[in-house]
């Protein structure tokens, strides 16, 4: 799982603050590597203050809204 500690910690808090159900969807179209990685930084987590989780929801809207609005350029 190529990416940085700070991704996968940022990564892992999003699909904790979804669903059950929609975290599993998400699993569904990773790579066994990166669901591991995911699992072992889910599980190492202790607490994650409202402060961060609301700054990776917060990056999280950002960056889907750039994609987007991105998409809708090239259409």
């Amino acid at each position: 799982f190529p990416y940085t500690t700070l991704f996968r910690s940022d990564a892992a808090i999003l699909l904790m603050s979804l669903g059950e159900e929609e975290a599993s969807e998400v699993f569904k179209h990773l790579a066994p590597k990166e669901v591991q990685a995911l699992g072992e930084t889910i599980a190492k987590m202790k607490a994650v203050t409202r402060d961060r989780v609301d700054g990776v929801l917060g990056k999280f809207s950002e960056r889907s809204e750039e994609r987007r609005v991105g998409k809708e350029c090239r259409s």
